[in-house]
């Protein structure tokens, strides 16, 4: 696989997870190292040509697009640079894009905040049902950082255990009860895998675009071996230090599934997930490995 190097790279980072894999840790440890880490204007950018597709406003994506382009020039050529550049959960940029929209008179495909970023991003809007469509779209970001000097897509691709994941939007948060039912909700999970990891094997190939794999229980219990390569993607040397000082939630907790025949359905939704998430691993170490 491919080694992350920081010399001469300006790294942009995008958190790339399903809903409930630990997007709120990644803003907490962001948030730890000051204006080392800064928000991209490049995330929210992205995540409206992404929303110009699933809400059918084609006009704005070429402005998007566009827009996206220049601001990852720009910031790649600031002196001096951070050390990367957070394009989700960090937050903070999303007013700048929709008023680059708005000049544009163009129909904003989102009209509200970015959200986390994750995958899916959002509750169901207009409907329930919508949410299986609200999908960010990691190449929109490469498209945007490509040929730009020296900077690097970094994917941060992030997992959790399986029926962690459905604690936390089954039964902690109870993210299943707008769109019909656990069930639901795991099944859109899952289109939310296929997506990225049909997104992370159109990407290109290192050194442009690195994908990376981080298990959430790891970062969340402090593992040394990963607070190590945290450091390395991150370009933060203290990386371990500032990880320590976030506050990661308890795992999920919840009644749960009831009754046996509730707890065996429970049990082949996980494995759905299971499976969703390993196809999404997979395309990660693929991308890592391919060469130009």
């Amino acid at each position: 696989a491919f080694e992350v190097a920081n010399d001469g790279v300006v790294p942009f980072l995008f958190v790339a997870g399903l809903e409930g894999t630990g997007h709120h840790w990644w803003k907490a440890f962001f948030e730890q190292c000051g204006g080392r880490c800064r928000a991209s204007l490049v995330g929210p950018l992205g995540w409206q040509r992404a929303a110009a597709v699933f809400n059918s406003k084609m006009a704005a994506d070429g402005v998007a697009a566009r827009h996206a382009a220049d601001a990852a020039r720009t910031e790649a050529s600031q002196q001096p640079s951070p050390n990367l550049y957070s394009l989700n959960t960090l937050g903070g940029r999303n007013d700048e894009a929709l008023g680059l929209l708005k000049k544009a008179s163009v129909p904003l495909p989102w009209s509200e905040g970015e959200g986390m970023g994750s995958y899916p991003n959002w509750w169901g809007t207009p409907t329930p049902d919508h949410k299986a469509l609200q999908m960010p779209d990691v190449t929109a970001l490469s498209a945007a950082l490509g040929g730009v000097a020296n900077a690097q897509l970094r994917v941060v691709l992030l997992t959790r255990d399986s029926a962690a994941v459905a604690k936390s939007v089954c039964d902690k948060r109870n993210f299943a009860k707008s769109v019909g039912g656990c069930a639901a909700e795991i099944q859109i999970l899952g289109l939310g895998a296929g997506a990225l990891a049909a997104q992370i094997d159109a990407l290109p190939p290192p050194p442009a675009v690195v994908c990376t794999h981080f298990d959430f229980d790891s970062l969340r219990t402090g593992d040394a071996s990963t607070l190590e390569r945290l450091a390395a993607v991150s370009n933060l040397d203290d990386a371990a230090r500032l990880a320590k000082r976030v506050k990661a939630p308890p795992s999920p907790a919840g009644a749960g599934p009831r009754t046996d025949a509730a707890r065996q359905q429970r049990a082949s939704l996980v494995a759905v997930l299971e499976r969703s998430q390993a196809a999404a691993v997979a395309a990660c170490d693929r991308q890592s490995r391919r060469r130009s």
